[in-house]
């Protein structure tokens, strides 16, 4: 399973550095002679007989603006006449603006939900509002298409609606494994090469073969030529038909566009305004999801400063200032990335283009926060403060500036907000001498003591731009606090979750409910959980099944198959995979509200339901990469009850155990062992839980201290794990929480668990104490 969270933008750029001039060249021979081949490969009567097919299940599909005005045209074409689905690219609509559709014959039909989308293949399917059935619709090849063969490409290029033209698959291609490794949020599926003229208003349509079946859907053209692109093939289209996540079309519109009076975006990403402040998400089109927001008014001949205060959705991200811009690619970088303020001198397109100036780790920096970032740029001599401090400046050589515009930046799947951006002379609000300071911070004292008191009021309004200064700073020490407070609180949380998740699972076995357990779990990233609303939900679901069930009776099927049916066909829940890594999969109340999760919950899910309407034997089974269900079905050639896997992820297949290890062969490249078929019990499903509740924040979310309360959830209830206990240990020392770090590794140290080289963590435990007396100096 490949999950990409970036746009296709950014893989044309790949293509480029794996192409070369060389490759390039060699392709514009291919399309020269195209024509020619083409007519020699396909009669008239058979491009006749394809277009008067094709034709009619191709359509224009428009992006509206607030308004009702049309504000782009893409392609698309009908792939299930009788559902009404239609297939283009997730960019043609990813602004969540609302979409029509247009056909041949010239009727128009609104988009009443997004059936299926998947950003990184660049697909979406689209749910038209309509009672009777569309006309026709296009067949996907499940064979990709082969080099050579000869193709036609239909579309609304530059607007001219209905378009065909020939072209052939130049190549079938995978990026290079070199691009690859630069950045590995990069697509590693084969895409066609396609040499046909690609225009504007192209992309959406369907590339199909002689006889009219679709083998790509046209995704991005070169940015050298229009007749070179590239398509995705008609299987990565197939797979998301058969794995929708649908979303209303209410729910996809979003206003609160940019105004690009004041502001100029590049390299996609989706900006936006809302409540006075700039906002930013989705990974840009540059490389390693780069975009810009650069401000129309360019500051004056000079020394100038920038400011922009800015606040990160996630500390993993990097979003701040741009200055020195030339109007693309070139540009000077100040911005807060992984708790540390970076800054970086972008010379291009690409990372080798690229050179970090600076990390500089600050106190002054507030994860979590809004933060105000301030640079000014004197002949060259770079200063940059955060939150009033000066934490970095340097002479740049002439080679490092490359021109005068200024703006907003940001990199990676990056959500942020920026407010208060200024640019002028100078933003110095200017500093204060230790006695006003003093007497500005007593008026104040005595005015949040006493309440309107004339004398403080007085006092304060007589300096009012000083006093100001000093409200700030006095508003940063209870910021301090409150996040304190709000470490404590969530300390406390967690502690009380830790003690419900250890009291559900210390009963019998056959009395744990695992729908609380995971209900517990989920409680640790919500406070305001309310745990009785899904209790009684999931009751409601139960009732239903057991309703379900007994409509059946005289079915042949076993009670677990129509518990399988109720579940996973009649409710539709279903594997999630545009999102797999979102915490929301490990959320059994999501999963609930969503009907999407992981294979473990999907399978909690169906497990606490067939304990509670007493269908046995069902069990988990925690196969490696992979958690599956068994249960006893009766086979149909012997007449006794053989066991059988259910693969809740994909589809809810009925496997039988060879089946079952196939799918684990091809997740994990090895074969499972016999004690991977053992029967999973509650303790061991909820520690798998929490353990991928962590490698999303640790691996996925790079933000290991975020990972603390799982792992504390997960020692409460299997306090031996040395291996979890160490790796706490590593997660406090970076928090810098150096006592709790050491009260770990002195548990590691008496109880000696195997696996650990003891004399190593003696030396890294001294290391800490030493650290914390060095705190304590200080």
């Amino acid at each position: 399973m490949n999950i990409f969270p970036m746009r296709y933008g950014l893989i044309l750029r790949a293509f480029l550095v794996c192409l070369g001039i060389c490759s390039a060249f060699r392709t514009n021979l291919a399309e020269e002679s195209a024509t020619q081949s083409f007519e020699k490969w396909f009669d008239a009567e058979a491009v006749s007989k394809a277009i008067k097919n094709v034709q009619p299940a191709t359509v224009v599909v428009q992006q509206k603006g607030r308004d009702g005005d049309v504000r782009g045209k893409a392609s698309g074409f009908v792939i299930d006449a009788e559902e009404a689905l239609v297939a283009t690219n997730f960019h043609v609509i990813g602004e969540g603006r609302p979409v029509e559709v247009v056909f041949q014959s010239g009727q128009r039909l609104e988009v009443s939900e997004i059936y299926a989308s998947s950003p990184s293949s660049d697909l979406a399917i689209l749910k038209l509002e309509t009672v009777e059935p569309l006309a026709s619709s296009l067949t996907l090849r499940p064979e990709i298409a082969r080099q050579g063969e000869m193709v036609l490409g239909f579309g609304n290029p530059q607007g001219l609606q209905f378009s065909v033209v020939p072209g052939l698959v130049s190549a079938v291609r995978e990026l290079d494994a070199a691009v690859r490794a630069e950045n590995e949020e990069l697509p590693d599926f084969e895409l066609l090469q396609l040499a046909m003229p690609i225009e504007q208003g192209n992309s959406g349509g369907p590339v199909v073969d002689r006889e009219g079946q679709v083998v790509g859907v046209v995704t991005l053209r070169h940015r050298v030529t229009t007749n070179l692109g590239f398509a995705v093939p008609s299987r990565e289209l197939q797979q998301l038909l058969e794995t929708p996540n649908r979303v209303s079309i209410e729910r996809w519109q979003v206003l609160g566009q940019i105004d690009r009076r004041i502001w100029e975006p590049l390299m996609g990403a989706d900006w936006g305004q809302k409540n006075g402040a700039v906002t930013v998400s989705e990974p840009g089109d540059g490389f390693g999801g780069r975009s810009l927001c650069l401000y129309h008014d360019e500051p004056s001949a000079g020394a100038y400063e920038t400011a922009v205060e800015v606040r990160l959705e996630a500390e993993s991200g990097a979003a701040g200032l741009v200055l020195g811009a030339d109007g693309g690619e070139r540009h000077i970088g100040v911005y807060p990335s992984n708790g540390r303020i970076r800054v970086t001198v972008f010379g291009g397109a690409d990372v080798y283009s690229w050179n970090i100036l600076d990390q500089i780790e600050t106190p002054s920096y507030r994860p979590g926060s809004w933060n105000k970032l301030r640079t000014r740029l004197d002949k060259g001599l770079l200063t940059v403060w955060v939150n009033g401090d000066q934490v970095f400046e340097q002479q740049l050589g002439p080679g490092q500036i490359f021109g005068n515009r200024v703006g907003l930046c940001k990199f990676r799947d990056t959500s942020a907000e920026f407010r208060y951006f200024e640019m002028g002379r100078s933003l110095d609000n200017g500093s204060l001498d230790a006695e006003e300071v003093e007497r500005l911070d007593r008026a104040l004292t005595l005015l949040m003591r006493a309440g309107d008191s004339g004398v403080a009021m007085k006092q304060l309004t007589q300096s009012p731009r000083d006093s100001r200064a000093v409200i700030e700073q006095r508003r940063r020490e209870i910021q301090k606090q409150l996040v304190q407070l709000d470490e404590l609180e969530r300390e406390l949380h967690t502690q009380q979750v830790s003690r419900e998740l250890v009291m559900a699972l210390d009963k019998p076995e056959e009395e744990i409910d695992l729908f609380e357990m995971a209900l517990q779990i989920a409680a640790l990233d919500d406070d305001e959980l309310h745990l009785q609303h899904y209790r009684d939900s999931f009751g409601r679901l139960v009732h239903e099944a057991d309703l379900f069930i007994q409509a059946q009776q005289g079915d042949s099927s076993s009670e677990a198959e129509i518990l399988r049916r109720f579940l996973f066909e009649e409710c539709g829940y279903h594997g999630s995979r545009s999102e797999y890594y979102n915490p929301a999969n490990s959320h059994i109340n999501r999963v609930l509200d969503d009907r999407e999760g992981l294979p473990i919950t999907l399978s909690l899910l169906f497990l606490e339901m067939a304990r509670r309407l007493s269908i046995s034997p069902v069990y988990g089974v925690p196969l490696p990469g992979q958690f599956m269900v068994g249960f006893a079905s009766m086979d149909q050639d012997s007449q006794k009850p053989t066991r059988r896997y259910l693969n809740v992820f994909d589809n809810a297949e009925i496997l039988d155990r060879k089946q079952a290890s196939d799918v684990i062969v091809r997740l994990t490249g090895r074969v499972p062992k016999s004690e991977d078929f053992r029967k999973a019990d509650a303790r061991s499903i909820a520690r798998r839980m929490l353990q991928n509740l962590i490698a999303i924040q640790v691996d996925q979310e790079r933000q290991p201290v975020e990972a603390l309360p799982y792992l504390d959830a997960l020692l409460a209830i299997a306090p031996d794990s040395g291996s979890d206990r160490f790796r706490r240990a590593l997660i406090l020392f970076e928090k810098k929480a150096y006592e709790k770090s050491i009260s770990d590794l002195d548990w590691l140290l008496h109880q000696r668990p195997p696996g650990i080289d003891y004399e190593k963590l003696s030396q890294f435990r001294e290391m800490i104490a030493d650290q914390l007396s060095t705190k304590a100096a200080e």
